[in-house]
């Protein structure tokens, strides 16, 4: 091969190597952008409301409620094993859509039975009152929609400040299980949210 040969075979790799930079600090660019959209303000208060409690197949199920950074209340079921113990492993729960928090209440009481404090939260569809909102289903209005999946995972990030605040769970053991609509946004949590270790993602179609 002829000197004049390399020179510009290396004058192409280089070429595609500054190429390849550039397109690689873009899109890290772009994708600390979108990580923004799911910020939020750690210091408001959780508010947490208890609604009642019911004693179940040796769990105890509270039905409660906590503020939305984004709005309204987050209705959620917080499911905790009745025997003590100093920690427990935390989970939190995301259904289909349709659906609601009640989706996982049978799994979440199995899981109480081997040590585990769940959190099972309804997407804002599936909330009463001021705090539901619904998905525009003439497709008109992509913006309103993006905007329920933002808010979706930001509630779900609180759940996680919610499981962290409490003295009974271990840090180093929270989990999430979400299912169609909840595998889209825990999908998206994954990329956000670190203090969760393990993720399961069921059915999870693009969107």
């Amino acid at each position: 091969m002829r000197r004049s040969d390399n020179v510009r075979n290396l004058f192409i790799a280089l070429v595609l190597v500054i190429t390849s930079c550039e397109i690689t600090f873009a899109q890290a660019k772009s994708i600390g952008e979108l990580r923004q959209m799911f910020n939020y303000d750690r210091t408001l208060p959780l508010d947490v409301k208890e609604i009642g409690v019911e004693d179940r197949n040796g769990a105890r199920i509270h039905d409660i409620s906590y503020q939305s950074p984004k709005g309204g209340r987050v209705s959620a079921y917080l499911v905790v094993p009745s025997e003590k113990r100093r920690k427990f492993a935390g989970v939190i729960f995301m259904h289909s859509r349709p659906g609601s928090r009640k989706n996982f209440l049978d799994e979440a009481l199995l899981l109480a039975k081997v040590g585990a404090v769940s959190l099972l939260i309804d997407a804002p569809f599936s909330r009463a009152g001021e705090s539901k909102r619904e998905f525009d289903s003439t497709v008109t209005n992509p913006e309103a929609d993006r905007d329920i999946y933002i808010q979706t995972v930001i509630d779900l990030r609180r759940g996680v400040d919610l499981l962290v605040s409490r003295s009974d769970v271990d840090l180093k053991r929270i989990g999430f299980v979400g299912h169609s609509y909840g595998a889209h946004t825990g999908a998206v949590l994954a990329g956000v949210e670190k203090r969760i270790k393990a993720y399961v993602i069921m059915a999870g179609a693009p969107v």
